[in-house]
């Protein structure tokens, strides 16, 4: 049995905890309901959180990015203490936040719709070899 490594069940803990006090707007920053933190990844001794955002519904200017990076920033020390009280571990990571380009996630997005359309090939070839369908199952085609 593959078990997964404790910083990445880490990682996921900090990406819910965070997004809900984005949610909730307790960090008091014009932009940050509008945030949504895309992925964290947390160093194996747990000391070091590097989290990815990400604007929800519109694109942002680069000044508007570096404010909102900033406000997280600021915010940083106040997510810190609430993650204390729901990770419950001994070391609570340092966060660093980082705005997650689009080009990531539409790649990420691309891959997916490739794999799709494998599938979706794959199947259809899988019925037209089907000798329930009346086919002769040659691959010739019939004249």
């Amino acid at each position: 049995m593959h078990e997964v490594k404790r910083s990445t069940r880490v990682a996921e803990r900090v990406r819910q905890e965070l997004s809900m006090q984005l949610i909730s707007g307790a960090v008091h920053h014009p932009l940050s309901k509008d945030m949504v933190i895309t992925r964290v990844q947390v160093t194996d001794d747990l000391s070091l959180a590097r989290v990815f955002v990400r604007a929800m519904n519109t694109e942002l200017s680069e000044a508007r990015r570096s404010d909102a990076l900033q406000g997280l920033e600021r915010a940083s020390g106040f997510l810190r203490s609430k993650l204390g009280k729901a990770l419950h571990v001994r070391r609570i990571p340092t966060l660093e936040f980082f705005w997650e380009e689009a080009t990531r996630i539409e790649a990420l997005l691309a891959e997916v719709r490739a794999e799709d359309k494998i599938r979706a090939e794959d199947k259809a070839r899988a019925e037209d070899s089907d000798p329930d369908s009346g086919d002769s199952g040659s691959g010739v085609p019939e004249s």
